[in-house]
């Protein structure tokens, strides 16, 4: 084993241990600290209080207590936060490369987005049940309004994990997490004109400024600043430049493009779930939606052979695949616990730290040919930029 993949299984290594850590393991202390104030009392002090203790004095002692369990609660739910969001940071940069390492082309693909929804489902119905929200959420279900709210969704994040995974498997990790931001904007689009949901000014300026951050990193910007392009040709690093003709036609044609009909799919199917989840259980909708999927996928591999005549079923896969479909649910773990215990704008400043991330990991563990660019970090900023402008100032 290399030292590139013990670099990757230490990173996920660190997001599957820590975020299946129950949050209250974090914040037990906090969880009666009048237990933990009484514990430090002597039994003389505890008859005392027995004997004398007022109305007035319990008043106080309550109130006191309320302010010391708000506040330590209050820094223990911070400090989770944080961690929740470094966690997300961390996963959201290391996703690509351990698509890319563990995941080859070479795989079928409907196996792997199977095994997705399969970890989705066990994921999904553990904690419905550890909840025990079950009953209350099964009550009254009915198998028609299920196939009828969930297929639709169901066709499309089976298309959305294949175009992604095709994505994962063509570009730089950088590259992909910023194009796949893209996805902010076919979201508001899509929410738009199926909930009514309008952007504020300043969202729609953040989104213009997101398309922006798309076209720095996809256009070749030395043929636009400069009329000699022989000089450049020698001076400029990018990945793109150095592509042959062949290269450069799988980059875009297995790369950006479905990246980007992953991110527009992804905006639909959001908006469709949201309007959904009005009326249902999220965690019952999650489950709901893995057994389609799973219904779908199987028929799919009962019924059509592989593309290449020598694959199978299993063609590229080892225990080693796991790996990136286990990070990949928990990143949809991390984002609800980040919502939770931080907020939905400091989501937005953990996936900001994930792009930075994804270009360190990238400079770290790539070739020299393969490092991020000036022209990609650009993009990288202007995509940051646009995510914390559209989380901090939502429409009123």
């Amino acid at each position: 084993m290399n030292t590139q993949t013990r670099s990757l299984l230490r990173i996920a290594v660190l997001v599957v241990v820590v975020s299946t850590f129950p949050a209250y393991s974090f914040t037990s202390p906090c969880r009666n600290p009048m237990r933990l104030l009484q514990s430090t009392s002597t039994p003389l002090q505890h008859k005392h209080n027995a004997l004398h203790t007022t109305r007035q004095n319990r008043l106080i002692k309550t109130t006191r207590y309320a302010s010391i369990a708000s506040t330590w609660t209050s820094t223990a739910t911070s400090t989770v936060g944080y961690l929740y969001m470094f966690l997300l940071a961390l996963q959201f940069a290391s996703q690509p490369i351990l698509t890319q390492k563990f995941a080859p082309k070479t795989i079928v693909k409907s196996t792997y987005v199977l095994a997705q929804e399969l970890v989705r489902l066990v994921t999904a119905t553990s904690l419905l049940l550890l909840t025990g929200n079950w009953q209350g959420a099964t009550r009254g279900w009915n198998y028609r309004v299920c196939f009828k709210t969930v297929g639709i969704p169901a066709v499309l994040y089976i298309l959305q994990n294949r175009f992604s995974l095709t994505a994962y498997q063509h570009l730089s990790p950088i590259t992909f997490n910023v194009l796949n931001q893209s996805k902010t904007l076919s979201a508001a689009i899509f929410c738009f004109l199926i909930l009514g949901q309008a952007q504020s000014k300043v969202q729609m300026g953040a989104l213009v400024l997101l398309l922006l951050a798309v076209f720095v990193m996809e256009v070749d910007l030395t043929k636009w600043l400069s009329p000699t392009n022989q000089k450049h040709e020698n001076e400029d690093k990018t990945q793109r430049i150095r592509m042959s003709n062949a290269q450069r036609r799988e980059y875009y044609l297995l790369g950006v493009i479905p990246v980007l009909l992953a991110s527009a799919i992804s905006g639909l199917a959001g908006a469709l779930i949201q309007r959904t989840l009005q009326t249902r259980d999220s965690l019952l909708f999650s489950v709901e939606l893995a057994c389609i999927s799973i219904g779908l996928l199987a028929g799919e591999l009962l019924f059509v052979r592989p593309q290449q005549p020598s694959s199978t079923w299993t063609t590229g896969w080892s225990l080693w695949t796991w790996i990136p479909v286990v990070t990949n649910a928990l990143g949809g773990i991390l984002v609800g616990l980040v919502t939770k215990y931080a907020g939905a704008v400091e989501k937005g400043f953990a996936l900001i730290l994930g792009m930075v991330l994804s270009g360190a990991l990238q400079n770290q563990i790539e070739h020299e040919q393969k490092r991020v660019s000036l022209q990609q970090w650009m993009g990288g900023l202007l995509a940051g930029i646009s995510l914390w402008l559209h989380s901090q100032f939502p429409s009123q």
